[in-house]
Parts: structure tokens; C-alpha cells; sequence
């Protein structure tokens, strides 16, 4: 387990520590030194010279259609990887080159990014709009020029691999690499400028390989650029859906209902508004973390959640084969 994760589980512990007596059965796995670690999972492990420095784009390796998620007459089963392969990951930085082709070798179908803008106007795929947490730098991604930010190695001393070449992206690198193998949700939450986002895409040749991920305002936005761009509305409940209303010109169209994957009036109200469902799987990667069941997974697809957005493709992806 990196380093990170154990620090999450030992906050967690400390958290729930009760001097009264010993704490109520959480439904956690038991990972004692008497218990569960026979029985704990242990997630697959995927090589990384597949994905990292030395690696070039792996080959397709998801048995569903490439695009599925932009066909309208396809409802296989989904996963889609957060932030490339995942934040916290176990195999590499997140919104890198290396997450990305990782995404691919362990059979995501999406794989989504977030993106913001530098101070000359290029794009770029990172989560934070500061570049401290993820790269060797500090300061504003809005206040760097691009030659600027790329100075900047990307963190990566927890991960197995050769990660030394990874600087933070630009979108049209990632869609240079992701093209004919994974479809790319771009998170356009974090800037205004959909006309630049749009910019890149079209020249990229994307539009029919991307979604884009927003607020109705950035979508309309987005659309009276490039009418036929996929997306997602956001509705975390059966009233936000009012949201499809208000949005016209891109078939097909999906619902990103967050964490209200518990909310079966809500999938319900989506697959009757003949949408499409896209929820966060975060909990279950936090059980699979701490060596929790996986079949979590399976419970979501059951429920109606189409697309699984989640930090470990690896463990989900090959439940879906």
C-alpha cells in the first residue's frame, strides 16, 4: 500500500478511536493481525513498464466498443478512469501521460481529465489550479506560461516505475495519445475559457472521441461552438434534473449524478428521462483500499449507474470481462 493510503487509514483509525470501549462494527474489513488478511483483497498488479516513462501507448485492451459511451444503442457496462489512472492511484501521477496510457492497459473505456489555462492561453490537464500538491513547484496555474509549468517535474515518489520524464500536459498531448483507444471526459468545471477547450478538440480531430463534463452554463457555452460535442449534465437529485431542459443540440446525452449512486428514485428518473447514468464509485475504491470486498462494484452497475468513474480501473475493469 503507498504511503498515502496508509496515512488516509491510519486517520480513519485514529478518527474513530473510542477511550470508552471498543468501537461499533463500521462493516470495514478487518485487517488485525488475527483476521481478514487471508481474506483481504489484494488488487491485481499491472506492470508499469506498460505505462511509464519507458513505455509507449499500450494497445486497446477493453473487449467493449470503443466509444460505447458515445453510441447511443450501446449500454454495455462501463469504467472510467479518474484523473488517468486515478487520484490517489497505486500506478501513477495523476492527469499525466503515464496515468493515461495506464488507463488504457488496464481496460478502462473512458478515462477523464480536468483542465485549466495557462497564462499564454494554452490548455492544459491538471486537477488543482495550483501546482503545488502534484509537481516539485508551487504557484498558480493561471499566473505560469506553459514553458513555465512543463519546468516542473510531476511528484512521483510513490509510485513503482520510471515517472522522471512526466511534466504536467497539455490537453492536445492527451488526445494525441488517447486517440483510438479510450474516449476522454474532459472536466470543464475548473475554467471559463470553452472557447479554447472547444479550440483544442476540433483541432485535435476529437469531437467524436470526447465528453465534455460541466455546469449547464459551460455546456451551452460549449455547444454554440461545436453543436455536435457530447456531454453531461450534472443532477445530484431528482429536481436538478429540470437541468435537461435547458440544455438542446448534442445526442446522446448522460447525467453525472455524483455520489447519489444510493439514489434509486434518481437513476430511475434519469433511465425514464431516456438518459444515461454516470456515478463516482470513490466509497468502494476506499473499501478495496483497506482490502475491502470489490464486488461493491458489481452493486453500482446493478443498481443502473451505466459509466463507474473510479480510482482503481484495475480492480474494476476486469470484473466487466
Amino acid at each position: 500500500m503507498r504511503p498515502a493510503i496508509l496515512l488516509f487509514v491510519a486517520v480513519i483509525v485514529a478518527a474513530c478511536g473510542n477511550d470508552d470501549g471498543p468501537a461499533p462494527d463500521s462493516g470495514a474489513p478487518d485487517l488485525g493481525a488475527d483476521a481478514g488478511v487471508v481474506d483481504a483483497f489484494v488488487p491485481p498488479l499491472l506492470d508499469p513498464g506498460l505505462f511509464d516513462c519507458t513505455a509507449s501507448t499500450p494497445a486497446r485492451t477493453s473487449t467493449r466498443p470503443l466509444h460505447c459511451a458515445l453510441d447511443a444503442e450501446c449500454t454495455d457496462r462501463l469504467v472510467s478512469a479518474h484523473r488517468g489512472a486515478g487520484a490517489p492511484s497505486e500506478l501513477a501521477p495523476e492527469d499525466s501521460l503515464s496515468a493515461f496510457r495506464a488507463a488504457i492497459a488496464a481496460g478502462a473505456d473512458l478515462t477523464e481529465l480536468d483542465v485549466h489555462v495557462t497564462a499564454d492561453d494554452e490548455v492544459v490537464v491538471i486537477h488543482d489550479d495550483t501546482v503545488d500538491r502534484t509537481t516539485s513547484g508551487s504557484g498558480e496555474v493561471a499566473a505560469m506560461t506553459l514553458a513555465e509549468l512543463q519546468a516542473l517535474p510531476l511528484r512521483a515518489e510513490d509510485f513503482v516505475g520510471d515517472f522522471g520524464c512526466e511534466r504536467v500536459p497539455t490537453l492536445a498531448e492527451v488526445l494525441a495519445l488517447t486517440r483510438g483507444k479510450i474516449t476522454v471526459v474532459i472536466d470543464g468545471t475548473k475554467t471559463d475559457r470553452m472557447d479554447l477547450v472547444v479550440a483544442v478538440v476540433q483541432a485535435a480531430g476529437a469531437v467524436d472521441e470526447v465528453i465534455l463534463d460541466a455546469d449547464t452554463e459551460r455546456v451551452m457555452a460549449a455547444l454554440a461552438l461545436e453543436p455536435a460535442l457530447p456531454f453531461f449534465v450534472r443532477a445530484t437529485s431528482v429536481d436538478e434534473l429540470s437541468v435537461l431542459d435547458a440544455v438542446e443540440g448534442a445526442s446522446p446525452r448522460y447525467v453525472h449524478i455524483e455520489g447519489a449512486t444510493d439514489d434509486d428514485a434518481l437513476i430511475a428518473a434519469v433511465q425514464a428521462a431516456d438518459q444515461r447514468v454516470f456515478g463516482l464509485a470513490f466509497g468502494v475504491d476506499i473499501t478495496v483500499a483497506l482490502g475491502g470486498d470489490p464486488a461493491g462494484y458489481d452493486a453500482l452497475w446493478e443498481r443502473g449507474v451505466q459509466m463507474l468513474q473510479t480510482n482503481r480501473p484495475e480492480v474494476v475493469a476486469p470484473r466487466l470481462e
